[in-house]
């Protein structure tokens, strides 16, 4: 069986300042909890041939604040820019048939600048993002640096019904299961295991 509990803690302020001008600040603490436990036999007549058991345990603690300056311009334009930054610390202990302790620490900033025009029934907005990566696990990781554009085109068919295109590039991390070397026994023909 599995289950899993994330309580988590979101603090959201907005101030709207003079000039149609606004910052908004936003702060998320997260933990995570989950575990797995999986037990797999194979028989053959009454005698077991395979019996493997497998206990999974993961915390993760993640922390993520933003801030945001919004500028509003005339025509309906707006120029927005912000700051945003993920911390987070993963932990996996495996019991059972294998048996395993790993870790995983992560660090996401980005920041951004966009701006977004109106005209006539189309909504335009280009923007470009910085962004650094940074990734540990049982010693080895890696930190990167990259730009990444964004661009969103809206069509407004009324005040009620709009159509919208959106495109830019993200980046995602695989999860720790994924990278670590634990082996885990799925049967006895199959061994999961990360990188």
């Amino acid at each position: 069986g599995s289950n899993s509990k994330s309580p988590s803690l979101d603090i959201y302020l907005q101030r709207n300042l003079k000039h149609n001008q606004a910052i908004i600040l936003n702060t998320v603490g997260t933990y995570i909890h989950t575990y797995d436990d999986r037990t797999y036999e194979e028989k053959k007549h009454s005698d077991i041939v395979t019996d493997i058991y497998s206990a999974i345990r993961g915390k993760k603690y993640s922390f993520i604040g933003e801030g945001i300056y919004e500028k509003k311009l005339e025509n309906g334009n707006r120029l927005s820019t912000g700051i945003r930054h993920q911390q987070s610390l993963t932990e996996n202990r495996y019991a059972g048939t294998s048996s395993a302790e790993t870790q995983m620490q992560e660090a996401y900033t980005s920041t951004y600048v966009e701006y977004s025009c109106k005209v006539k029934k189309f909504n335009y907005s280009l923007g470009l993002q910085g962004s650094r990566s940074w990734f540990n696990q049982e010693g080895e990781g890696y930190q990167q640096y990259s730009f990444l554009p964004r661009l969103r085109l809206t069509y407004n068919f009324s005040d009620h019904a709009f159509i919208r295109y959106q495109g830019d590039i993200s980046r995602s991390t695989p999860a720790l299961s994924d990278l670590n070397n634990v082996e885990q026994l799925i049967d006895s023909l199959q061994i999961r295991r990360g990188n």
